[in-house]
């Protein structure tokens, strides 16, 4: 038996790999931890991370449980790129928004960009850096 939240965490991954969004083939990872690595690549990094799962009783012998997967997207670039970088983490957000994964048993039902992009960051770094916030309900 495997944790759920890593079970949601890599089916929003799955969902995401190889799709072309803004433009951009899409290359997700899962990850435990976030290395500071991310913050250096020239190559556009993103990275689901679970965050977050809270569980209530939807009847007698059903379980609703919420759970946050966070997406780092990340990539080193110009002011005059961030613009397209802004996009992009819109543009995920939308298309993950409302999709199910788990084969039908986990709906998206909340999409949050908190921050759409970290100025401070960008100033240390050069880097754009915005987290995606997935809330998504699973019936268990």
């Amino acid at each position: 038996m495997s944790s759920l939240v890593l079970d949601v965490a890599d089916a929003i991954t799955a969902k995401l790999n190889g799709q072309t969004i803004a433009g951009e083939i899409l290359t997700v990872n899962r990850a435990l931890v976030v290395d500071d690595k991310i913050m250096t690549s020239r190559e556009l990094r993103i990275v689901a991370v679970p965050m977050r799962i809270e569980g209530s009783m939807a009847s007698r012998k059903t379980r609703e449980l919420i759970i946050t997967v966070e997406l780092g997207i990340a990539k080193r670039c110009t002011k005059d790129e961030m613009a397209h970088m802004l996009e992009l983490s819109e543009a995920i957000g939308e298309y993950l928004d409302g999709g199910t994964i788990l084969n039908g048993n986990g709906r998206i039902i909340a999409v949050e960009y908190s921050p759409i992009y970290d100025a401070g960051i960008f100033l240390q770094y050069g880097c754009f850096f915005s987290i995606v916030s997935i809330t998504v309900k699973v019936f268990k």
